[in-house]
């Protein structure tokens, strides 16, 4: 085997058990828990992916072997060696809505030795950054820490940004759960893996 396809191999092999095998584990776990689990990905994200992934899993298990997401992973790493503790961070918190337990899960990109929580996000460019959803997504993170603010650090060949972002309250993550949206943001459809099949896909209408 070449030291490309060696490298490679490991690669996957660590992708598809952080991200695949783990997870799936994990949230199986977690709904013993309450009546529904939702990650924070499936918060931040437009929530007809919710029931896309269910219906076509393999497609969201693909994407996991792009170059972009492989490049961003190797990044994540790097910062982790250089400013993490050494843990794993995955957390969840319970709230309750309507007479409903929603658990609420999350993988934490990085704490710091001192313990700062630090979300790491790789882009192709700093064009708006930094990014409304990364914001939101790291907020919800330090709602279910219970941590009153962390860092956001996005990275790019441009340069790299970062801010301090302050905890969502319960009433943001209620606001979250009782009103889905499809999608989410404008930009989501022409990036998402089911937009081809996909009968909301702003992307189709754009083209018409």
């Amino acid at each position: 085997m070449s030291v490309v396809d060696r490298f490679l191999q490991e690669i996957f092999d660590d992708m598809i058990l952080k991200y695949r095998i783990d997870r799936d584990e994990w949230i199986k776990e977690l709904s013993k828990l309450g009546d529904e689990v939702f990650s924070v990905h499936e918060l931040v994200e437009c929530s007809h992916k919710r029931v896309m992934r269910e219906k076509f899993p393999d497609i969201e298990r693909a994407s996991i072997f792009n170059p972009r997401f492989i490049v961003g992973w190797l990044i994540e790493e790097a910062v982790k060696a250089r400013l993490g503790d050494g843990k794993e961070h995955k957390h969840y918190k319970i709230i309750e809505v309507d007479g409903k337990r929603y658990v609420i899960s999350g993988f934490i990109d990085c704490v710091t030795k001192d313990g700062t929580v630090v979300e790491i996000k790789f882009l192709s460019g700093l064009y708006g950054s930094p990014h409304t959803h990364h914001i939101l997504q790291l907020s919800l993170y330090l709602w279910i820490l219970g941590k009153e603010e962390g860092e956001l650090l996005e990275i790019s060949p441009e340069g790299t940004v970062g801010i301090t972002v302050k905890a969502a309250t319960d009433e943001t993550v209620i606001d979250l759960i009782k009103n889905p949206k499809i999608p989410r943001w404008d930009f989501e459809c022409q990036s998402c893996n089911f937009e081809s099949f996909c009968a909301y896909s702003k992307t189709r209408e754009r083209k018409r």
